[in-house]
């Protein structure tokens, strides 16, 4: 790391990169504008970086990041069966292509120290509760406004995945900044307003999402524990929380999957 208060050209793209890093986490659940934006600084900066072989070498060497970059080469071998090639061109494989070179600037790019990282996650997480809380206050000034309507930047599906996310982080990262019991409850009173909130987008990925976290989490206390009671308590919990999640479910998948019924001997037979 770069000594303080010395300014070198390593530092000076190191502060680019995660300035960069900063927007792109807040504007993940926020703004695809900014998003774009943070990324185009991403690229620029790894490029002006230079090194290129000693940054090939290092990529070389990340089995990973490898593995995560050929997601793109399905892409692009998709394009085989294809229909409109210009279109994938144009629109698939283009917005896909993060996916490619991201991986490859965070595996060649300097690590933030876990003080960096952190703040990094407080970002990310003010900025889900944010986009939840503008996105109540979309369906409540606006009673005709769908469901969807609470997810107002991003598709539901993805807010929703970042709110799982989310919810799960925050209780650890304030665990880890601070020892203050106050803290950590209003940690997870936040936690308990974005699941209420991932419920209320009705964002079905996501619930499954929280509820396949939630049962690993389950499962791992049980395996640790020793108290027979303990494991009882908490599976029989687990069991009578699954039967309360599951019944909102069934609504939301109705809701979500609703058909308007059509009368065809009220039609017209000719048009």
């Amino acid at each position: 790391m770069m000594s303080p208060g010395k300014i070198t050209r390593e530092s000076v793209h190191f502060w680019i990169y995660y300035v960069s890093l900063c927007l792109l986490v807040i504007s993940l659940p926020a703004s695809r504008y900014f998003l774009s934006i943070s990324l185009f600084w991403l690229a620029g900066n790894w490029i002006a970086e230079a090194n290129f072989r000693g940054k090939f070498k290092k990529f070389a060497s990340n089995k990973p990041a490898i593995a995560f970059t050929l997601i793109y080469a399905l892409y692009v071998f998709g394009l085989i069966w294809s229909a409109d090639i210009k279109y994938a061109l144009n629109n698939d494989l283009l917005h896909k292509l993060p996916t490619l070179f991201m991986p490859i600037i965070f595996v060649t790019s300097p690590v933030p120290d876990a003080k960096k990282i952190r703040l990094l996650l407080m970002l990310f997480i003010a900025s889900v509760i944010t986009v939840s809380l503008i996105g109540l206050a979309i369906r409540i000034t606006q009673p005709g406004a769908s469901y969807r309507e609470a997810s107002p930047f991003m598709p539901g599906i993805y807010l929703g995945m970042m709110v799982v996310l989310a919810a799960f982080q925050l209780p650890l990262l304030v665990k880890q900044i601070s020892n203050s019991r106050l803290l950590f409850i209003a940690g997870l009173a936040l936690s308990a307003w974005l699941i209420f909130f991932l419920f209320y987008l009705r964002n079905l990925s996501g619930i499954a999402s929280f509820a396949g976290v939630s049962f690993y989490l389950i499962a791992l206390l049980i395996f640790r524990s020793r108290s027979i009671y303990f494991k009882l308590t908490v599976a029989i919990c687990f069991l009578l929380l699954t039967g309360f999640v599951s019944l909102p479910l069934v609504k939301i998948y109705k809701q979500t999957h609703s058909e308007i019924e059509t009368d065809f001997r009220t039609l017209e037979e000719y048009t």
